[in-house]
């Protein structure tokens, strides 16, 4: 693990990668977003707390069902394809014909019928460190709004375990 940092990080420090399934990742670094990664909620163990009560009192507490985090940014929507330079992630996340995302794989296998992601948050503290946390099988969606400026929502939930800066298994 890298050493800590004094220095708080802001909405300028971070960068959003979004890689696919193949032997040779498929991947886009988000170029138009607004620096508004989220995540969460994030735990110990990936499992919700099952409290068992007796006669009205806590009695135990136990792993319970699986948690599965979500994660969520916004973009600028800069324009709805790239396919000869570089394609937006929403190309990735729909595999549209033409662009270099059309034969993207899913991270749970070639012939899996959802098409998963894996989702790197990273960010290089002034000391030239860098610190990431990846989230792996996520199943990304997007919403767009017309304003000032025309934005995509991404979002997606996250099915498999995380790790980085931060390891989180689901045992």
């Amino acid at each position: 693990m890298s050493a800590p940092s004094t220095f708080a990080k802001n909405f300028s420090h971070g960068t959003i990668v979004v890689a696919d399934g193949t032997a040779t990742a498929l991947e886009y670094t988000a170029d138009v977003d607004n620096g508004d990664f989220s995540w969460g909620p994030l735990k110990s163990v990936l499992r919700e707390t099952a409290a068992y009560q007796r006669r009205g009192k806590l009695h135990a507490l136990a792993l319970g069902e699986r948690i599965f985090p979500e994660l969520s940014f916004t973009a600028m929507l800069a324009n709805f394809t790239k396919a000869t330079t570089g394609s937006p992630l929403a190309d990735m996340i729909l595999g549209t014909t033409g662009s270099e995302f059309a034969a993207r794989i899913s991270t749970l296998g070639a012939t899996h019928p959802l098409v998963c992601l894996d989702v790197t948050f990273s960010f290089t503290d002034y000391g030239g460190t860098t610190h990431t946390i990846t989230f792996h099988d996520v199943d990304m969606s997007f919403d767009g709004a017309e304003g000032d400026p025309d934005e995509l929502s991404f979002s997606g939930t996250v099915y498999g375990e995380i790790d980085g800066d931060w390891d989180i298994d689901e045992t």
